[in-house]
């Protein structure tokens, strides 16, 4: 991945750390879950991430005015660059991509959001 201090390919993701989930820009307090790549594979992690997004749409499925998922952020503030720029503090990357394949997330999206009866924009859709 790209640094957006140095712009070099330089981007790594820490061994440990913190995901998050953001949908439709909502987010609740309990949307994260840590990770530990030492001792967990992208199965691992999707299980986790399964598990979260379950819990995350079924909270957003009562909501009044819900609208069709239309952008998706899974993220972590666990990267550092190679050459040890100074990434700002809020900076995060989406691990769509990196840690988990995107065709493989938008399925689990897409099973998950149907079992809570939400639909997903595909069409306009931003991971």
């Amino acid at each position: 991945m790209y640094c957006p201090v140095c712009l070099n390919d330089t981007l790594f993701m820490h061994t440990k750390g913190t995901i998050f989930i953001k949908i439709n820009r909502q987010t609740m307090s309990t949307s994260h879950f840590l990770y530990n790549l030492s001792k967990e594979e992208e199965e691992d992690i999707l299980e986790h991430l399964s598990i979260k997004l379950d819990e995350f749409l079924s909270w957003y499925s009562k909501f009044q005015n819900k609208e069709k998922i239309s952008k998706v952020e899974i993220v972590s503030s666990n990267f550092a660059c190679d050459k040890h720029c100074r990434l700002p503090t809020e900076a995060r990357f989406s691990i769509i991509g990196n840690l988990v394949n995107k065709r493989t997330f938008i399925k689990l999206l897409l099973n998950v959001a149907k079992k809570h009866g939400l639909s997903v924009d595909l069409n306009s859709l931003e991971i």
